[in-house]
């Protein structure tokens, strides 16, 4: 027994003994030194780094509000500002921060828009930022087309705030803890298409101040589904608030080949102000896109919004229902998605709208994924999954990409028996409890939203 408690702590000490001598040639125990100032140190303490971070994102979501900028002009400053992160002179990065937002008078041409930011006593202003070119934080390390990947991949490996690959076993687990630098996720999904349309101040009140929006709902769209939009303006998606709770809707659109109808569509957007559209074409296999623009939109423009919902224009939304429900207090108001909960896999039948290959997803089961006729979030997640998407390999089925987004973050969807994944047979009592119901045809409707206001307050 005493041979056995010996060999024990020999192998307790040699496994301490070798920890430390990881730690220590990997960095980690840079944060029990003390004695030089942390400043001195070849990189930052990543509190420090966080707290860059955050300003840093708060810098970029007021020059994209605020002005506009192109990504190869918002790209260069926000590099700048991580090469001088890493130097061991504090005064840059501080007076970074220090002159944050100083800008020019806004205008509307692309040619003139400028934001004039004070990195350091080298750098001037920059200008020709143009407000369809947007980026977030979280883009900062895409370069100027084409991407070059390994140059991605060098300027991420210093970036001690990017999210890391789970290390694993017990010396992962201790560095972890120990605040070691993460490691880089690489790009394999840059969602790099620029806005041709957009609506900037959808969420702001007229003073520039962020409207305290409760429910904000992205409606994808085609451009041909001219009665379609119309009839959801005219019915379900016309209140914009409910119960002082305030609402905002948009529509979700791409590119289109037809001159006519892209032409109708910049029309519709002047008359009503809710579409907002980016670059590429709008096709059934590029739907992932559109949703990922519309999440990628709200992180920026819309980031104080309560609640997200994405759905489709032949979808009749029940939105009273819906406030009700996430008013409850019961109702997590952080890394909540809910919606018609399905667990299935891959369909490899190529004759499939839903086929899936084998080389694309080898798995047999996909994670379980909200039906995307129609899923809610609370309003942190839109960020999130978007940032998370620019390093998950593509699947043009969008709702299973939003569930392998998710999945990543470790949230699980939520099944809601208000959801319907199908057609429901109308009655007003019926459609007083539903959230959502599928393939409403525009003067369906019309008609369900008549019915429901005459036999407002009708006992069912």
């Amino acid at each position: 027994m005493r041979k056995l408690s010996m060999n024990l702590c020999f192998a307790v000490t040699i496994a301490v003994v070798n920890i430390l001598f990881y730690l220590n040639m990997s960095g980690n125990l840079l944060a029990f030194k003390r004695k030089e100032p942390i400043e001195r140190s070849s990189n930052v303490h990543p509190r420090k780094a966080e707290m860059y971070q955050e300003e840093i994102s708060k810098l970029v979501r007021e020059a994209v509000r605020d002005h506009g900028v192109s990504r190869e002009n918002l790209t260069s400053m926000l590099e700048l500002a991580y090469r001088e992160h890493q130097t061991s002179e504090r005064t840059s990065m501080e007076d970074f921060f220090i002159h944050k937002g100083k800008s020019l008078p806004k205008n509307n041409t692309s040619d003139s828009v400028g934001l004039l930011t004070k990195v350091s006593s080298k750098e001037h202003a920059r200008d020709g930022m143009n407000v369809e070119d947007l980026a977030p934080i979280h883009s900062v390390k895409n370069q100027s087309k084409p991407m070059d990947v390994e140059k991605l991949e060098k300027i991420d490996a210093h970036d001690p705030t990017l999210h890391d690959t789970q290390r694993s076993g017990v010396l992962g687990v201790i560095g972890n803890l120990l605040g070691s630098g993460k490691k880089e996720t690489p790009i394999v999904f840059p969602h790099d298409h620029n806005l041709v349309i957009n609506e900037p101040n959808k969420c702001k009140n007229d003073d520039g101040s962020d409207r305290q929006v409760f429910f904000l709902v992205l409606i994808l769209s085609i451009h041909k589904n001219f009665d379609q939009r119309n009839a959801v303006r005219k019915t379900w998606a016309s209140p914009k608030e409910i119960d002082g709770k305030q609402i905002v809707t948009l529509f979700l659109l791409a590119k289109n080949t037809n001159p006519r109808h892209q032409s109708l569509v910049e029309q519709e957007s002047k008359q009503y102000k809710d579409i907002i559209m980016e670059d590429f074409m709008d096709t059934y296999k590029n739907l992932t896109l559109k949703t990922m623009m519309g999440l990628k939109w709200a992180s920026i423009f819309c980031p104080q919004a309560d609640y997200v919902m994405k759905t489709d224009d032949d979808m009749y939304v029940q939105f009273a229902n819906i406030i009700t429900y996430l008013s409850k207090p019961t109702v997590p108001t952080k890394n909540y998605v809910t919606g018609f909960v399905i667990n299935g896999g891959p369909i490899r039948d190529p004759k499939s709208k839903w086929y899936m290959p084998k080389e694309t997803y080898p798995g047999s089961k996909y994670p379980p994924f909200c039906s995307g006729t129609g899923y809610m979030m609370s309003g942190d997640v839109p960020g999130k999954v978007y940032e998370t998407s620019l390093h998950t390999p593509f699947l043009y089925l969008e709702d299973v990409f939003f569930a392998t987004c998710i999945n990543s973050l470790h949230i699980v969807p939520v099944n809601n028996k208000g959801f319907n994944n199908w057609r429901t047979p109308y009655s007003y009592c019926k459609y007083k409890r539903i959230f959502t119901t599928h393939m409403v045809p525009p003067t369906e409707m019309q008609r369900i939203w008549n019915d429901q206001k005459t036999q407002k307050g009708y006992r069912c």
